[in-house]
């Protein structure tokens, strides 16, 4: 008796790759009414000055030096990223784990001090 198989390999793309697509527009479409709420809310506490004490000297020198020092961690994670670059294509011979470390170690100040500025911001809300 000969038994018979069925190649049904055709059906995980039939099926799994429309079912991610939609997944992620879904996800996609929550996230945006999500920043559409939150646009609204800064938009609300900006008409009624909840801002304005962000204009003192003080807190525009604090703002400024957070920006600065975030924008300098992120140079560095570009700078490492441009080293594994230059590694994959043999330009530079850097074992790729200082690259990776280098980019750790610029990812985590930048994000403590882009979380930093956030909070001083949803503080005012």
């Amino acid at each position: 008796m000969k038994s018979y198989t069925i190649d049904l390999s055709w059906l995980c793309l039939a099926l799994c790759i429309p079912a991610f697509l939609i997944g992620i527009f879904f996800i996609a479409r929550l996230r945006f009414k999500a920043g559409l709420r939150e646009y609204q809310r800064y938009k609300e506490a900006q008409s009624r000055g909840a801002f304005s004490a962000m204009n003192t000297p003080k807190q525009i020198f604090k703002f400024r030096w957070l920006a600065i020092l975030a924008l300098l961690c992120l140079l560095g994670m570009l700078v490492s990223l441009g080293i594994l670059v230059l590694n994959l294509f043999g330009l530079l011979r850097v074992t790729p784990v200082i690259a990776i470390s280098i980019f750790a170690l610029s990812a985590i100040p930048s994000s403590i001090f882009v979380l930093l500025m956030y909070r001083e911001f949803v503080r005012r809300l």
